[in-house]
């Protein structure tokens, strides 16, 4: 009997340990078990956080106007006669070298549409200037015209808004030398509303030069059906003629011919 016992003693302390010894494994592991990540996550990190890659940078786009720009640098030179800190008194006012539109440029633009767009830019002849005028875009519509008035001014006053010269009639005064009395523009039946020819004014504003010069360009090469630069004459008489000097410089414009 003790034997027996002694036996079964040995065996219960055994089945013991081993009960021990087979739990042990998993409670070391169950921290582990919980330290492990959903593989939804483990997916959904793979579908949103991908290397990222280079890109190559984008190349720039050409600007189609810059380029218009570069393109007449060359050819608008023929203006830049004055310096730069001489601008008031410059054609560059009017448009520079560049292309780029002044103060005079775009006051002359705005007095174009104010007194007669259509005129301006579909209906005046240009071919005595300008043959390719019909062709060009808006924009260079207006750099042309800019530069013709340039030309004007260059011959007319050397853009000097402060000249005055005693004419047959009267004075000229003006960047566009335009007549000085009231009553000399409404004998010459200038507009009442951009020449004032119903009222004295100031005629070296540059508003009323603008204005007033584009008023008598419309009514001459519009009303009258004259051509700009041809033997068909006008106010500015060195632009009534092919071999005018202002008929010359005007046709230097880039790409007329």
């Amino acid at each position: 009997m003790i034997v027996v016992k002694f036996f079964l003693m040995v065996l219960l302390f055994s089945t013991s340990s081993m009960a021990e010894v087979g739990t042990a494994p998993n409670q070391q592991n169950a921290p582990a078990a919980k330290k492990r990540q959903n593989p939804f996550n483990m997916i959904f990190l793979r579908t949103t956080k991908k290397p990222r890659t280079q890109r190559t940078p984008k190349k720039n786009k050409p600007n189609p106007r810059a380029q218009v720009q570069e393109e007449t640098t060359k050819n608008l030179s023929i203006l830049t006669y004055d310096t730069e800190d001489q601008a008031p008194r410059s054609c560059n006012n009017f448009i520079n070298a560049r292309g780029e539109l002044g103060v005079w440029g775009k006051r002359l633009i705005k007095a174009t549409y104010d007194v007669n767009k259509t005129c301006f830019y579909e209906q005046i002849n240009y071919s005595g200037v300008c043959p390719q005028f019909n062709n060009f875009s808006q924009f260079r519509k207006e750099q042309f015209i800019a530069f013709l008035f340039a030309s004007i001014a260059a011959f007319e006053s050397s853009c000097n808004n402060e000249i005055s010269v005693q004419g047959t009639n009267d004075l000229a005064d003006g960047i566009f030398q335009l007549e000085y009395s009231q009553a000399q523009r409404a004998d010459a039946q200038r507009s009442a509303r951009f020449c004032a020819s119903n009222r004295g004014v100031n005629t070296r504003d540059i508003n009323f030069q603008m204005e007033c010069a584009a008023s008598i360009f419309s009514s001459h090469y519009c009303k009258e059906g004259r051509i700009v630069g041809a033997r068909t004459g006008g106010y500015f008489q060195k632009l009534n003629r092919p071999e005018r000097a202002i008929t010359q410089l005007a046709r230097r414009f880039p790409y007329c011919n």
